[in-house]
């Protein structure tokens, strides 16, 4: 890989000719966000001297080491950039494995849910034959009806009496 200085600084990842690492350089090595390299650097956790370049000022740091960052991590947060990876990695693996057991539990869910559909036609269907049982059982049970007298029906009145239906009274 070769490097080509331009107004002083380090492309390819290179040193620049001053000897030291770009703010942003050290952001990509360390693999935190230019600001945090800024923040360590006010804070004095990172070593850098101020450079004049055509473009302005800027901060060289001698040595990027990763211990001198990670102590000045926050309370609570991971200490070091190789714990933060695995942690992250950790994270995304148990992020997939509960997304396929959250996909699997659905599938489970759907089948389960075709089966209670099924399962109540047939209920619909045994409890209907059930019925039909009852009925069949009571017709046969049943005493045989006694004979009808002919005389203990009323005649029907003449057609001339007869009311329209809507005419109750």
């Amino acid at each position: 890989m070769s490097t080509v200085e331009a107004d002083g600084l380090a492309i390819n990842g290179r040193r620049t000719a001053d000897g030291g690492y770009t703010v942003a350089e050290a952001a990509r090595r360390l693999q935190v966000s230019e600001k945090t390299i800024r923040r360590h650097i006010k804070r004095g956790a990172l070593q850098a001297r101020m450079v004049h370049t055509v473009r302005g000022a800027e901060y060289r740091l001698d040595s990027l080491d990763i211990q001198e960052v990670s102590t000045v991590a926050q309370p609570g947060q991971p200490r070091d950039t190789a714990v933060q990876l695995e942690l992250a990695a950790e994270a995304m693996r148990l992020a997939t494995e509960q997304a396929r057991v959250i996909a699997a539990k659905d599938e489970e869910i759907a089948h389960l849910q075709q089966e209670r559909f099924e399962l109540a036609g047939r209920l619909g269907y045994f409890q209907a034959e059930l019925e039909h049982a009852r009925e069949t059982i009571k017709a046969l049970h049943a005493p045989a009806s006694a004979p009808v007298d002919e005389r203990a029906v009323a005649p029907s009145p003449p057609a001339s009496e007869r009311r329209p239906w809507w005419r109750i009274w």
